[in-house]
């Protein structure tokens, strides 16, 4: 017994180095200049064309991470925040200030339609499982259910308080996080109620939220730690330390890595072992303000936007003024 147990020590050992070395070998392999200026947010892979599509000021920049080119711009976005895409070539933007979803076609960035929704639209996304674009209204606490078919909101859902970011299950089933309570929302698409709220105990704020569906495990970026809860019950599985400033975080499916963006310019990074083991792994150095992400599962690539900065006038200033014309995405891989 005490040979068995000691051989299970060991290739859990083997496991955690070998990740660490993986971890210690991804650094930013590139840095893709993209034109205008202002603030930015969310960033997206679109799955079809691998292009990746940058919420920037009042415009979605749109780049091939290949060839570091711009392959267009749609301009005229008002408080625009996310981007998602469905099945039939068409994207989706959120205009916070304007509380409409953007509709535009891929092959030609023409707009398609211009949909009303809730209150300041932030985060967006398709659900594979119901074929939905799921928008959550941050200023209604609410989400707004399009139907890609016709175009429409087909159903509002109400929730507790300001909902940040979601996921699916694929089996329908929606996961979001409720910022301004520290809770995540368990949603029934189908009937289009929520089941239960699932607390995150004393961590708060929280942003980024991600899934393995195979684990049914959430990962939930908080102001200080990840927290990973079992989807099927809510319940805590493990609370891991965060760096400051997080706003985005992704699951790798390939190598069962969590990847969190933060403003603190680094990436944290984590191993799941199995579905009760999660573990933190090295820092990945990016730049101040990198606090948004994206990943593309094909190539396993992760994106991270950001920009240059000025000093603080103003020291109570909440962030740092940016340098004009110096907004560019990093790519991040091995």
């Amino acid at each position: 017994m005490k040979t068995k147990l000691l051989l299970l020590a060991l290739a859990a050992l083997f496991i955690q180095t070998k990740a660490q070395s993986k971890n210690e070998s991804f650094k930013v392999l590139k840095s893709i200049p993209v034109s205008g200026n202002g603030g930015w947010d969310y960033l997206t892979v679109n799955p079809n064309n691998h292009f990746v599509y940058a919420s920037h000021s009042t415009q979605v920049n749109i780049i091939n991470p290949k060839t570091s080119a711009s392959e267009g711009v749609i301009e005229n976005q008002n408080g625009v925040h996310g981007i998602a895409f469905d099945q039939e070539n068409r994207g989706y933007i959120t205009n916070g200030k304007s509380n409409t979803v953007f509709v535009f076609d891929v092959k030609t960035n023409a707009k398609v339609a211009s949909i009303e929704v809730g209150k300041k639209p932030d985060a967006v996304i398709f659900d594979e499982y119901s074929k939905k674009i799921i928008v959550a209204n941050a200023g209604s606490n609410s989400l707004s259910i399009i139907n890609p078919k016709n175009l429409t909101v087909e159903k509002t859902i109400e929730l507790s308080g300001n909902p940040e970011y979601l996921v699916s299950d694929l089996k329908g089933k929606i996961y979001v996080n409720i910022e301004d309570q520290s809770k995540i929302a368990e949603i029934n698409l189908a009937e289009g109620k929520v089941l239960n709220y699932f607390s995150l105990g004393k961590d708060t704020g929280p942003s980024g939220l991600a899934i393995d569906n195979k684990t049914h495990r959430l990962f939930s970026a908080c102001e200080e730690h990840l927290v990973i809860l079992n989807a099927e019950n809510g319940k805590i599985v493990n609370s891991l330390p965060l760096a400051k400033g997080c706003d985005g975080v992704v699951f790798d499916p390939k190598s069962n890595m969590i990847f969190a963006s933060t403003y603190s310019g680094v990436l944290s990074s984590y191993l799941e072992k199995s579905k009760d083991e999660i573990v933190a792994l090295n820092d990945i150095k990016t730049e101040v303000g990198a606090r948004t992400i994206a990943l593309d599962e094909n190539t396993q690539k992760i994106y991270v936007s950001t920009s240059e900065f000025g000093s603080a006038v103003d020291k109570n200033a909440r962030r740092l003024p940016l340098k004009e014309n110096l907004f560019h995405i990093l790519e991040i891989g091995q």
